[in-house]
């Protein structure tokens, strides 16, 4: 009786095992309705001279941009069988529209099934424009004519290329620029960190650099000024820098809460101008 006894809770133990398991499996790695099963890869392919321009929008997609290696542009990306997404070419413009949010149990299926990637021929597209919800833009080594990203929490990741206008906004997320060059650039964000890193000198820009509360770095040194608020006992930091050069390359950052941080190069024929970088170098303002 004791070895019957044994036996038989060993089953039990043995059943509720296997249980655990399967349970466990179809909630963290079987996919489901809900997840990569329902999805379909799309691949679409454009000759290059039937469109010079991208719009992108979606919910909570990422895009990634790499440079095709012939002149076509590529797109693929996965969605539900059944969806109300829009995609077509119309007047040289490609539109993609992802209506659905991505929802997947599998942190791996859902990073595949979540990413749009685009392969663009070089000087081919005059105007790409993605617009997000929760989507991250990444972008490397591709020449695009002018660039436009809108996201309410977004990160953008823009490395060693080259455009004639960006404007990015982001009110949360990472804001990297690195090693592109650029007539125009505009940023805005509301606590996005910024970090820039130029292949010329600001000399060739008119700048105009603000954040309220975080902090400004050019080249390491904090640039802010103390300004004396006339009929009050205290202080502000503004943290500003602003000056002019060529009126036809505008760099521009707007931040509320951001920190917001430049290196460049100083060109030799340069005259330097002295930045505040603390202590006795802070410009002291009286605003009335």
């Amino acid at each position: 009786m004791k070895r019957n006894g044994f036996l038989i809770g060993m089953i039990i133990i043995l059943t509720a095992m296997i249980i655990g398991i399967w349970t466990l499996y179809n909630a963290y790695y079987m996919p489901d309705e809900s997840t990569t099963s329902s999805y379909m890869e799309v691949y679409q392919e454009i000759e290059s001279a039937e469109a010079n321009n991208l719009i992108i929008s979606s919910i909570n997609h990422d895009l990634v941009i790499r440079p095709s290696e012939d002149d076509k542009i590529k797109i693929t990306y996965f969605q539900k069988l059944q969806n109300n997404n829009e995609y077509n070419v119309v007047n040289k413009t490609i539109t993609l529209r992802m209506t659905s949010r991505v929802e997947s149990n599998a942190a791996s299926s859902k990073k595949a099934i979540q990413t749009i990637t685009v392969f663009l021929p070089a000087d081919i597209i005059n105007r790409l424009s993605f617009n997000s919800v929760d989507g991250n833009l990444e972008l490397a080594n591709v020449r695009i004519r002018d660039l436009i990203f809108n996201a309410v929490n977004g990160e953008a990741a823009l490395k060693t290329s080259s455009f004639r206008s960006m404007n990015v906004t982001s009110n949360y997320g990472d804001l990297l620029l690195e090693d592109c060059s650029f007539d125009r650039l505009y940023i805005r964000s509301q606590t996005s960190p910024i970090s820039l890193k130029m292949l010329e000198d600001l000399a060739h820009y008119t700048c105009n650099l603000s954040t309220r509360i975080g902090t400004l770095e050019l080249n390491g040194d904090r640039v802010h000024e103390i300004v004396e608020i006339e009929g009050e006992t205290r202080d502000e930091i503004v943290n500003v820098y602003a000056r002019e050069g060529d009126p036809l390359r505008t760099l521009q950052i707007e931040s509320n809460s951001g920190n917001i941080s430049l290196k460049y190069p100083i060109d030799e024929l340069q005259p330097v101008e002295p930045q505040p970088s603390g202590g006795e170098g802070n410009e002291t303002v009286t605003v009335q």
